[in-house]
C-alpha cells in the first residue's frame, strides 16, 4: 500500500511539473509600428522559448500582407541564476490594401501567440518637388503593331539617400510580350522647383506577339530612406499603370505581294563586291557580301537574304553573321551574308538587284530596301571541256564576244600598282613580326635571369625547408589560433636564423622591420594576457609573408646578433 501511494505522489509531481512547464512556455508577437501607410513596411517580431521546436506558421498573414524579408536569431540571459534561452524571428511585411487588420495568433511548436491589430492608411502622395521619391513612366507610342518595338521608359526621382534598393522589372498583362532591357541605366540630376533630385532612367524594348490591349503594371521601387538622421524601414513606391493597344499585321500592297511581315523603324540593305571592277580571271570567284541593318528589330526577326542562281553562275553562301545591340534608343540588329560567285564560262553576267520589303512603323506604310549589284565579266573558259574541239560560234555568241571589252593598258598598270602595294604591305608585316619576336626574346631573357637569380639565392639560403613551417604559421593565422601560431612561428624563426638562438617572440620582433614587428608583439601580448579576448591573425600572416622570401637572409644578416646589454668600450 505504501508503495502505491509513493508511486502516485511521484506521478502527481511529474504531471504538475509538465503542466507548470507548459504554462511557462509562451510565444510573443510585437510590431514596431501599429499604424502604417500602404507603401510602408513594418516589422513583426515573434519570440519563443528555445524549448519550442519548429518554425512559425505565418501562412495566415498572406491574405493581407506581402512578406519582404525574414531573419532569425537566438539569445540567452541569466535571471536569478536560471539560464533562459529564446529564439526570435523578424518578418518584414508590406500591406496589400488599406484597412483595419488583425494579426492572427501565430504558433510555434503548438504554442500560440495572442492576436494583435494594425491600422493601414492610404499613402499620401506628395507632388513632385515635395516628394522624397516619385516615378515618371512613359511609352514612345500608345498604339503599335504586332512584333513592332515599343520603348517603355522609367524615370525614378530620388530626393534623399536610399539603401537596400530594388527596382522591379515591368510586368505586362493581356498577352505574350517579349521585354528586352536596353543598355545600362542613365543617372543624372534634375531641378524641380527648389529641390534637386537624382534621376535614374531605365529603358525597355517591348515586342507584343499578338494583337489586343495590354496593361503595363505599375513600376515598383523598394528602398529604405534616410530620414531625420536614421534609416527607415523598407518602403515601396509605385508608378501609374500604362495601356498599350496593339494592332494586327498590315497586308502588303500588290507590288510587295507575298512579302513577310517585317515591322521596323528603319531598314537598309547594301552590298560589297570584290573585285571592284567586276573583272574575273579564269577560275577566280567574285566575293559578294550583303548587309541588312534594322532599327527596332531583334536579330532573330531579320529575314534571310540570298542571291539568285542560274544564268551560268554558281553561288556558294557562307554562314550568316547576326548581331544585335541594345541601345538607349532601342534595338539595332544586323545580318551579314557572304557569297562566292563563280562563272562557268567566259562572258558578261548581270547580277540581279535585291529588294527587301518592310513595314515602316514610323509612317505606317510599306516600303522596300534595295541594292543594285554590278556586272561581272569573266574571261576564258573555266570548265573541263577545254580539250574538246570548239563548236562553231553562233551569231549571238559572236556578238557577245564583240561586246566583251579587252583589258587595256590602264587595267594592266592598275594591277601592277596593286601588286607593288601587296609586296610593300607584306614587307611591313614581316618587319613588324620580327620586331615583336625581338621584344619577346629580350623580355623573356630578362625574366629568365631574374628567375635564375631568385632560384640561386633560394638554394644558397639555409632556410629552404622552413617553407613547411611558414605554411603552418599561415594556417594558424587563418584559424586565429594564437597557441599554434606562437609555436610554429618560433619553429620557423629558429630554422630561418639557425645561428641566432631565437627563443621568444621578442627575439623575432627585434630582428625584423618595425612595421612587421607590431603583429608579432601583439601575439606575444595576447599569449600572456589575463583577459580572454579573441585574436586576429591577419596582420601576422602578412608580416611573415614579407619576411620569408628569397634574398631576405642577406638583408637581415646585419642584425643576426642581438646587441649586448652592457656594451664595452675598446
Amino acid at each position: 500500500m505504501w508503495k502505491i501511494n509513493a508511486l502516485a505522489r511521484v506521478l502527481l509531481v511529474v504531471v504538475f511539473g509538465v503542466a507548470a512547464a507548459s504554462a511557462g512556455a509562451e510565444v510573443f508577437v510585437t510590431l514596431d509600428r501599429s499604424v502604417v501607410q500602404t507603401n510602408e513596411s513594418f516589422s513583426l517580431v515573434l519570440t519563443a522559448d528555445e524549448g519550442e521546436q519548429g518554425e512559425p506558421d505565418v501562412s495566415a498573414l498572406r491574405e493581407h500582407f506581402d512578406e519582404l524579408g525574414r531573419s532569425q536569431n537566438s539569445s540567452f540571459s541569466i535571471v536569478n541564476g536560471q539560464r533562459q534561452t529564446s529564439r526570435r524571428w523578424t518578418i518584414v511585411l508590406l500591406p496589400k490594401t488599406a484597412g483595419e487588420f488583425e494579426i492572427p495568433a501565430l504558433s510555434v511548436g503548438g504554442v500560440s501567440s495572442r492576436p494583435v491589430r494594425v491600422t493601414v492608411k492610404e499613402a499620401v502622395a506628395a507632388p513632385p518637388g515635395e516628394a522624397d521619391v516619385f516615378f515618371e513612366v512613359s511609352l514612345d507610342t500608345s498604339s503599335s503593331w504586332v512584333q513592332a518595338e515599343v520603348i517603355y521608359t522609367i524615370k525614378l526621382y530620388l530626393g534623399v539617400a536610399v539603401r537596400s534598393t530594388k527596382l522591379e522589372e515591368p510586368r505586362v498583362d493581356g498577352g505574350e510580350m517579349i521585354v528586352q532591357r536596353l543598355a545600362d541605366d542613365r543617372r543624372y540630376d534634375a531641378q524641380i522647383g527648389e529641390r534637386l533630385y537624382t534621376v535614374i532612367e531605365r529603358n525597355f524594348a517591348m515586342f507584343a506577339q499578338a494583337s489586343g490591349d495590354y496593361e503595363i503594371a505599375p513600376a515598383r521601387f523598394t528602398a529604405s530612406l534616410w530620414e531625420r538622421g536614421r534609416i527607415s524601414t523598407p518602403r515601396v513606391f509605385q508608378s501609374e499603370p500604362l495601356s498599350l493597344s496593339v494592332q494586327p499585321t498590315v497586308a502588303p500592297p500588290a507590288e510587295f505581294a507575298g512579302s513577310n511581315w517585317l515591322p521596323a523603324k528603319a531598314l537598309t540593305l547594301d552590298a560589297d563586291v570584290r573585285p571592284d571592277d567586276g573583272i574575273l580571271e579564269p577560275g577566280e570567284p567574285a566575293n559578294v557580301r550583303l548587309r541588312l541593318a534594322a532599327t527596332g528589330l531583334m536579330g532573330n526577326q531579320l529575314p534571310e537574304i540570298a542571291l539568285a542562281t542560274g544564268n551560268g553562275l554558281r553561288v556558294y553562301p557562307d554562314q550568316p553573321e547576326i548581331t544585335e545591340r541594345a541601345l538607349q534608343t532601342g534595338m539595332q540588329s544586323r545580318r551579314e551574308q557572304g557569297f562566292a560567285v563563280i562563272a562557268g564560262a567566259g562572258g558578261v553576267f548581270e547580277l540581279p538587284s535585291l529588294r527587301v520589303p518592310w513595314f515602316n512603323t514610323t509612317t505606317g506604310e510599306w516600303q522596300a530596301a534595295s541594292v543594285a549589284l554590278p556586272t561581272l565579266r569573266a574571261a576564258g573558259v573555266v570548265n573541263s571541256t577545254a580539250n574538246q574541239a570548239p563548236a562553231a560560234a553562233t551569231d549571238l555568241e559572236q556578238d557577245a564576244a564583240a561586246l566583251q571589252p579587252a583589258a587595256g593598258p590602264a587595267d594592266v598598270a592598275l594591277r601592277e600598282e596593286l601588286f607593288r602595294l601587296k609586296v610593300i604591305c607584306a614587307g611591313l608585316l614581316a618587319l613588324w613580326l620580327l620586331t615583336l619576336a625581338w621584344v619577346w626574346r629580350v623580355t623573356n631573357s630578362k625574366r629568365t635571369q631574374r628567375r635564375n637569380h631568385r632560384a640561386t639565392v633560394d638554394r644558397e639560403a639555409p632556410f629552404r625547408a622552413t617553407r613547411r613551417s611558414l605554411k603552418r604559421v599561415q594556417q594558424a593565422c587563418q584559424k586565429n589560433d594564437p597557441i599554434a601560431a606562437h609555436e610554429n612561428l618560433l619553429e620557423w624563426a629558429q630554422s630561418f636564423w639557425p645561428e641566432a638562438n631565437v627563443r621568444t617572440l621578442g627575439d623575432i620582433a627585434m630582428r625584423v622591420d618595425p612595421a612587421d614587428a607590431d603583429p608579432i608583439r601583439e601575439l606575444d601580448r595576447h599569449r600572456y594576457s589575463a583577459t580572454d579576448t579573441p585574436w586576429n591573425g591577419a596582420g601576422l600572416a602578412k608580416a611573415v609573408l614579407r619576411l620569408h622570401r628569397p634574398g631576405v637572409q642577406t638583408r637581415t644578416s646585419a642584425r643576426s646578433e642581438l646587441p649586448p646589454l652592457f656594451p664595452t668600450s675598446s
